[in-house]
């Protein structure tokens, strides 16, 4: 799956960001442009010294062997880790009844110098009872991306743009993710490994390895050899308290893996904690993108064609 850099390269290119304060450096003039796996390659290398925080440590690459399959739970069962993650962060059925959610975004790109290169602002609106109904409003409410279950749609000034169909579905699927982790998880559409240290990294962590389930054609017998590679996830969690800290992504389609450190939780009632601010890196732990949750307003009666394309609107 390739996702995230082309839409979200696309919602910086619809208007210029606000002029920097005066002595805060300006943003680069590196070019973006989308590599083959579907994220950003920014062409200019920093100068040396460019002013910027140090990247964080770079996540081991290796790819994982496949689970046994002793190893492998299902997500829900009860032997699963993922209860100790729930245990510290409240429960998934508490997350659902949240319902329907609007929150206030903020997407920050970095240059390869850790400045800001823009900003834009959208509106999510979300059914936090289901994984995948989504709708996102930006350039002005003037262009909206939205889906229902496995259809995704995209209108502009009330246009359906069918052209635009992929484009959306991809931001859909990572912001509608990252809204969600990790409670998305609980669900049977993935299996879980038992918790276990993290190679090379701060022995205060532990990763809990999450695998979708690959889909199955209802008239197969027997083992699909032919199924195609499946998204695979790391939670990594404070050892003592299970606090999920980051998530590695690894996309099954195109091997692209990057880390999103999940950031600033903050309590909803009924105790839930919440990562309001989440910044992902990529394999160097060069800062790429920033989404922060500015406000954020649940348990709202959204109504059905929330989530449908409506023409003229």
């Amino acid at each position: 799956m390739n996702v995230l850099a082309l839409c979200l390269v696309s919602l910086l290119a619809q208007a210029p960001s606000p002029a920097p304060a005066s002595g805060t450096p300006g943003p680069t003039k590196a070019t973006l442009q989308i590599g083959e796996n579907g994220w950003p390659v920014l062409l200019d290398e920093p100068e040396p010294g460019a002013v910027g925080t140090a990247p964080a440590a770079a996540t081991p690459t290796t790819p994982r062997p496949a689970a046994r399959p002793n190893d492998l739970l299902g997500a829900r069962q009860l032997r699963s880790p993922l209860h100790e993650v729930w245990s510290a962060i409240g429960q998934p059925s508490a997350f659902r009844e949240l319902g329907g959610a609007q929150a206030r975004v903020e997407l920050h790109v970095y240059d390869p110098g850790d400045r800001r290169a823009g900003t834009r602002h959208l509106q999510h609106d979300a059914d936090l009872g289901r994984p995948n109904r989504d709708r996102l409003a930006f350039a002005e409410g003037r262009k909206k991306y939205g889906r229902n279950g496995p259809s995704a749609w995209a209108t502009i000034d009330g246009v359906v743009w069918h052209s635009r169909e992929r484009e959306a579905r991809e931001l859909l699927e990572v912001l509608g993710l990252l809204l969600r982790v990790p409670w998305v998880f609980d669900d049977d559409r993935f299996t879980v490994e038992p918790k276990e240290p993290v190679p090379g990294v701060d022995p205060g962590r532990v990763r809990i390895v999450i695998r979708r389930r690959p889909e199955r054609p209802a008239d197969l017998v027997g083992p699909n050899a032919d199924s195609a590679p499946q998204d695979e996830f790391e939670l990594w969690c404070d050892a003592r308290s299970m606090l999920p800290l980051e998530l590695v992504v690894r996309w099954g389609g195109s091997g692209t893996q990057r880390r999103v450190q999940l950031l600033e939780y903050q309590k909803i009632p009924p105790g839930l904690l919440v990562p309001v601010r989440r910044v992902v890196v990529d394999e160097r732990g060069q800062r790429l993108l920033e989404i922060e949750i500015a406000t954020m307003q649940c348990r709202l009666d959204l109504p059905d064609d929330t989530f449908r394309p409506r023409w003229g609107s």
